[in-house]
């Protein structure tokens, strides 16, 4: 256990960017694999969890190595950065319909563009 909470924490201290914290990464990642394959078990979930998103962040570095040009670029990019979704309607969606005609998701989706919250009033 405290092999593995050690390389966990060298993992999490290490600067970004250097040698050591990508090394750090691959061994983390490769346990995280031979645990997936019922080959090795965690003493500890919060180890679990570091190796889990350092196997995600090497995945998804590999997929947006293979995918230059392509249309899910942004998407593998974006998820990569760690964002998460993003807005569901555009701003000329949102122009489209009468705040009185939207659901709460569209509402709120479309919060930068129009302010269906105000009162009636001082809509526009």
């Amino acid at each position: 256990m405290s092999e593995e909470r050690d390389l966990a924490i060298a993992y999490l201290i290490a600067e970004p960017g250097t040698q050591d914290k990508s090394k750090y990464e691959k061994e983390l990642a490769d346990l995280y694999r031979r645990m997936e394959k019922g080959e090795y078990e965690f003493k500890s979930m919060p180890t679990k969890e570091v190796a889990r998103r350092a196997k995600l962040r090497i995945d998804l570095q590999g997929e947006i190595q293979h995918i230059p040009g392509s249309p899910a670029y942004e998407d593998a990019k974006a998820r990569f950065e760690g964002r998460k979704g993003g807005r569901r309607f555009t701003r000329k969606q949102c122009k489209k319909f009468k705040c009185a005609k939207m659901g709460f998701t569209q509402k709120a989706s479309c919060r930068p563009y129009k302010n269906c919250y105000r009162s009636r009033k001082s809509r526009k």
